[in-house]
């Protein structure tokens, strides 16, 4: 449906223009879950696809890495920020403790403290000092318990996102789950196609995560950019929740990837035609796969 070259991590920072081009190449190719055996990604069944509406079949684990070099600060994005712990303190009756997963260096769990939210948090990359937040996943973490986790943009990073979803519920039956993606509709409709990324393993809808647990709020924030889901475990039949996409669903998802893909083309073209030099303001996520569509525009 839509393929482009792109950086493997999206998220790193780059702090010359010699490690800047030693990246190597990763590739773009998202599709759509079918049914029947036609195509799942990789070796995901049908129960594991639910709630998925876009993999990019192209994904390379081996490419991904969690270093010094991973970008994971949020500190320029507090009107995100400001607008996910509305979400929150919604909820903040209901809940003794927050837990983030994938919490970056610690700001939005700083953010909730300071709200009078007991917070703590995890993740592999952390490199901070700050009490209750420890530099490991979920999985190695000491502290495994809490009345609400919350995952900023962790999903769609995880091949078997549901695993991690399972075991939280596993492990906290009566917990909540806040959990955020891009919102693809917004990628859809704004045209911005260098915000699809290699390490954005799946897109997900919100109807179809309805389908898989408790939907208790759903919607979207920043503007359109993000979707955020607020879950409950439920006992999940597959029997009763097959996986059978709607072909006019997969159809329409198909034009819309083929104006994205449209707009990619016409600006490269256009590009082509520039005899000046070009640079590229900025050097995270957008700007990488703008830089990686630009060099390796045959």
């Amino acid at each position: 449906m839509f393929t482009s070259v792109v950086p493997p991590n999206a998220a790193r920072y780059l702090g010359t223009k010699v490690l800047a081009r030693r990246v190597p190449v990763a590739h773009l190719e998202l599709m759509p879950p079918r049914s029947g055996t036609r195509y799942y990604f990789n070796d995901l069944k049908k129960d594991e696809m639910l709630g998925i509406i876009l993999s990019n079949k192209s994904f390379d684990s081996s490419l991904i890495k969690y270093d010094s070099n991973y970008f994971t600060t949020t500190s320029c994005d507090e009107a995100n920020q400001v607008s996910l712990l509305k979400l929150v303190m919604a909820i903040k009756p209901s809940i003794k403790n927050a837990f983030e997963i994938g919490c970056g260096q610690g700001e939005f769990v700083e953010l909730l403290r300071k709200s009078g939210i007991d917070a703590t948090g995890c993740d592999p990359v952390f490199r901070g000092c700050q009490p209750g937040i420890t530099a490991t996943t979920f999985e190695q973490s000491p502290q495994q318990h809490s009345n609400l986790f919350i995952l900023r943009c962790v999903l769609p990073h995880l091949e078997r996102p549901f695993e991690l979803i399972d075991k939280i519920f596993e492990l906290n039956p009566q917990s909540q789950i806040l959990f955020t993606f891009p919102n693809i509709s917004w990628i859809f409709k704004t045209g911005t196609w260098a915000s699809l990324s290699h390490d954005h393993v799946h897109y997900f809808s919100l109807s179809e995560i309805g389908r898989r647990y408790q939907l208790l709020r759903g919607g979207k924030y920043s503007a359109g950019e993000w979707s955020f889901c607020l879950i409950r475990s439920q006992n999940f039949q597959l029997q009763n929740r097959a996986l059978n996409p709607d072909p006019e669903k997969v159809e329409v998802l198909r034009e819309k990837f083929r104006q994205l893909q449209s707009k990619k083309d016409r600006f490269m073209k256009s590009i082509e035609l520039e005899k000046r030099r070009i640079v590229i303001w900025g050097g995270l996520v957008k700007e990488l796969t703008s830089d990686y569509t630009l060099v390796y525009w045959a």
